[in-house]
Parts: structure tokens; C-alpha cells; sequence
């Protein structure tokens, strides 16, 4: 009897099952044949056969492994090169791209080939710009809309990128773009909104603005509540309780509770919504009947509206201006007491971090040894106005002998603004503790990246939303140094 590897024909009988059994949605018996003719006829399309049983049997890293072994036998078939970069970009790998690129080199009309590489090449963009590479996110986003001109993707990450280059004009076309072949994408619509307002375009920007309720990473801000209908332009509120829904971050909610006592003229009554750390500095709040912890009944109210929708509803100007918000004063006698305690009587305050959970984190957050040349001017406390000291801060904290931390006695925001009015200055990267300073009309420096958030808009180094507030921005990404060196000066100088 001849070898079973010598018979050709048994090899052909066995794929021939393995295939009907693939073809019948049995992978698992597939994989048995199949492994068994390219045992007995060892070829790539029986490898790339096997591979897709053991991709639909959850042997995915068995399949990677008969696909590169079939890509070895023959270099330049379609099948294989296209199944292992789909495989790889199911994963998220960064090589699916270059493996799709090959599949289409052999074959430009292969099979599902043109929609595999536009979602590798956004995979890869999405990573570019993720690492803040926008120039190489940009190339990417362009080649998917070259190979797919109807990705509203395509447009929409392409927008970001420009729009992160402050190339505002070209990132409003492709926001356009994105939003003329898919209108409903509210992720695309948000940004294009932020990017409009950012650029000064007030009121298309807002109206953009309201998307966010339906972008997927923010969805959750207005789920609480669901039985208060909510409060729509030219629906009168007299008479009624409106509840106030928090929403974002910890800046968002102090920056716009000046829309607060505006929305109290025009309605019965209005509770707040916060979260229990913002509790105490809203205590003085014109307009505020009373505060409610996150998700906390409000049975007592008619209609519901979130915080970031009143200037939209009320308008820019109906917002009150700094200082409206207040220290509580026995909080403030026990920080003084902290104070002095310092060695010198200047005192500045310095946030060179926020949250690092915060998406643009890595664009805003400053190493705390970059600070070394402004924790060098003389005659100066510094105190770091941060809950926490993150690890990678800690030797450079250690070595400045004027600069302390008060860490976890600051219990929540009424505490850091009690902290905060014993400052001469506080010097602060974009983070909430800037927002509070400039709420509570105190001296504030607040270091901007290159690309800043939509409320700083561009090129002024003040704003309209804090009039104590000095903006000291990013003339190239990733400059902190020039930035530094200018703060270092002025403080000097004071």
C-alpha cells in the first residue's frame, strides 16, 4: 500500500469533505479533514481553508499560524494575505495594514479587500492620532477617503486631525463631508461642533454642541432621570422646578453654574445636581433652591436640563460673572493656618496634572520636574494644589525644598478653594483647579496645549469666561519649554 502523503487523490478527498463541512457551518468536523488533507497534500489553499475553520472553531491563534505558513508556500495569493490581515485586525494589531496591503496588491478586486484596508488604514490613523502623530493620522485618513470617497469615517477622523493642527477651515470641510453622507453620526456632529466653537463661530457651534447627548462615550450624563421630560427652546418654564443635570467633568460644572441663577429668573425654582465634591462651593450660588447628589430623586421637579445646555437656551450673556463662587470662611482660617507655615509670604500655587483618565491627558499634563525652572524663582512658597502626587512626580517633588502638597487633606472642592484664596497666584494646567480660581475671580495662569479645549478658542492670551484668567499658549505641539520659560519670566517680574 502506497504512503498516504504520496496519494494525491486522498489529499483531494479529504479537502473536498472538509470544504462541504466548512461550507455547511460544521468548522469544527472542518477542521478535522482539513487538517488531515494538508497533512497529506501540504498547500496553501488548504492551509488558508483550514485557517478559516479554526478562525469559526475560536482557534484564532492556530489559524495566524496556517496562514503564515500557507503566505510562506505562495507570497503572492490573494486569500491568505487578505484572511491574516483580517485576522490581525480583528485583534487591533498594527500589522493588519501592511498584510491588507499585500492582499491588495495581488488582487485590487478581491473580495471585501477595499472595505478591510479603509477600516485598517482608520484603525491605524486612530492610533496615530491617539499618540498625537496628526500629520501621520492625516495621511492615513486620506488614503482610506482616496480608496473610499463615501467613508463618512474617513471625513470625521479627518477632521480631527486637521482640527488638532489648527488647520480650522480644512477640518470644517471635512467635518462637513462626514456629516453630508452620514447626518446622524452625533460623534462626528460634536466635534464639528467643538471645532466651530473653538474657532469663534458662537452660534452654529452650540447648536452642534447638543449632539453630545448622543455620543456614545457620553451617553451615561443624561440617562439619570428619565421620567422629567426635558427643557427645549421656547417651552416656558414658569411655574416649574427645572433639576439642573451635572454632566462631564468637574471644570464643565463649575465653569457653567454661572447660567444658574439666569435660569432662576424664568422658572419656579431650580435644583442642582453635583457631585457630593462640588457640593460646598455652590452653597452661596444665586438661584439654587437647594443640591442633589448625582442620580438622587428629585421628585419635586417638573422638567430637566443639563448643565451644558444653557448657553445655548439662555444665551452666552446670560451667564453671571466671576467671582461667583465663595470660600466657606472657617475653611479658610484652617488653610491659612496650613499657609503660614510656608517660608516665604509670596505664595503660588501649581497644578502640573489632572486626571490621567482624562482622553487629552497626555496633550495637557506637564512633568512636574519641567517646572523646574519656575520653581527656582526666589522668595516664592509653592504649594501643589493636586490631591495626589503621581509616581513619576515624586523625585522631582522631594527635591524642591519650597514646594509642598497638601495631597488628601483636601477633601473635596470647598477645601481647594479655601486653599486657593490664601494664593498669591495659582499656575495651572487645563484642569478643574483652574476653573475654580477663575470662578472664584482669583489670579490664575492656565498653560494651554497646542490645540486647546473648545472654550478657550485661539490666539488671545485672555479669556471672556474668567476675567482674572492669563492664557499662556503652545506656539508648536509639544512645547512646554518655551511656554515654561515665559511663565518663569513673568513670575519674576511680579
Amino acid at each position: 500500500m502506497a504512503d498516504q502523503a504520496d496519494n494525491p487523490l486522498d489529499a483531494a478527498a479529504l479537502y473536498a469533505m472538509g470544504y462541504a463541512l466548512l461550507a455547511e457551518g460544521r468548522p469544527a468536523q472542518a477542521v478535522a479533514m482539513l487538517s488531515a488533507a494538508a497533512e497529506s497534500g501540504y498547500n496553501a489553499t488548504v492551509l488558508n481553508d483550514l485557517a478559516s475553520a479554526l478562525i469559526l472553531s475560536g482557534q484564532a491563534h492556530e489559524a495566524e499560524q496556517r496562514l503564515r505558513e500557507a503566505i510562506e508556500l505562495e507570497p503572492s495569493l490573494f486569500h491568505p494575505l487578505f484572511n491574516l490581515g483580517g485576522l490581525l485586525l480583528s485583534r487591533g494589531s498594527g500589522e493588519a495594514l501592511g498584510w491588507l496591503r499585500l492582499a491588495y496588491a495581488a488582487d485590487p478586486a478581491g473580495p471585501d479587500v477595499v472595505p478591510a484596508m479603509v477600516s485598517a488604514l482608520l484603525a491605524e490613523g486612530n492610533a496615530a492620532y491617539g499618540a498625537g502623530r496628526l500629520i501621520e493620522a492625516e495621511t492615513l485618513y486620506r488614503e482610506a477617503i482616496a480608496m473610499q470617497p463615501q467613508s463618512s469615517g474617513g471625513f470625521a477622523n479627518l477632521g480631527n486631525a486637521l482640527a488638532g493642527q489648527l488647520r480650522t477651515e480644512e477640518a470644517v470641510a471635512a467635518y462637513q463631508s462626514a456629516l453630508a453622507l452620514a447626518p446622524w453620526d452625533d460623534t462626528a456632529g460634536f466635534a464639528y461642533g467643538l471645532c466651530l466653537l473653538r474657532n469663534g463661530r458662537d452660534h452654529e457651534g452650540w447648536a452642534e454642541f447638543e449632539r453630545r447627548r448622543s455620543v456614545p462615550a457620553l451617553r451615561h450624563n443624561y440617562l439619570r432621570h428619565p421620567h422629567l421630560p426635558q427643557w427645549q427652546s421656547g417651552l416656558s418654564l414658569a411655574g416649574r422646578r427645572v433639576l439642573v443635570t451635572a454632566e462631564q467633568g468637574y471644570g464643565d460644572l463649575i465653569q457653567y453654574a454661572r447660567f444658574v441663577p439666569a435660569l432662576a429668573r424664568v422658572a419656579a425654582g431650580v435644583v442642582l445636581e453635583v457631585p457630593w465634591t462640588l457640593a460646598g462651593i455652590f452653597d452661596d450660588l444665586p438661584g439654587v433652591g437647594r443640591q442633589i447628589g448625582l442620580g438622587e430623586p428629585a421628585a419635586d421637579c417638573d422638567i430637566a436640563c443639563p448643565l451644558l445646555s444653557l448657553p445655548l437656551l439662555l444665551g452666552t450673556e446670560a451667564g453671571i460673572a466671576p467671582p461667583y463662587v465663595t470660600p466657606s470662611p472657617p475653611r479658610v482660617g484652617r488653610w491659612a493656618n496650613w499657609l503660614d507655615r510656608s517660608r516665604f509670604a509670596r505664595r503660588v500655587g501649581l497644578v502640573c496634572s489632572g486626571d490621567p483618565r482624562h482622553p487629552l491627558d497626555q496633550a495637557r499634563s506637564i512633568p512636574l520636574a519641567d517646572f523646574a525652572p519656575v520653581l527656582a524663582v526666589p522668595g516664592v512658597s509653592f504649594v501643589l494644589v493636586q490631591t495626589e502626587i503621581r509616581a513619576s512626580d515624586r523625585p522631582a517633588f522631594d527635591a524642591f525644598d519650597d514646594l509642598r502638597c497638601p495631597a488628601a487633606a483636601l477633601t473635596d472642592y470647598a477645601d481647594t478653594a479655601a486653599l486657593l484664596s490664601g494664593l498669591d497666584l495659582l499656575i495651572s494646567v487645563d484642569t478643574s483647579a483652574a476653573h475654580l480660581a477663575g470662578a472664584m475671580g482669583l489670579p490664575i495662569w492656565t498653560l494651554l496645549p497646542f490645540c486647546p479645549d473648545y472654550r478657550w478658542k485661539l490666539g488671545s492670551d485672555d479669556t471672556a469666561w474668567y476675567p482674572s484668567m492669563r492664557l499662556y499658549r503652545q506656539q508648536r505641539p509639544g512645547d512646554w519649554e518655551t511656554v515654561i520659560r515665559r511663565v518663569r519670566d513673568d513670575l519674576a517680574r511680579l
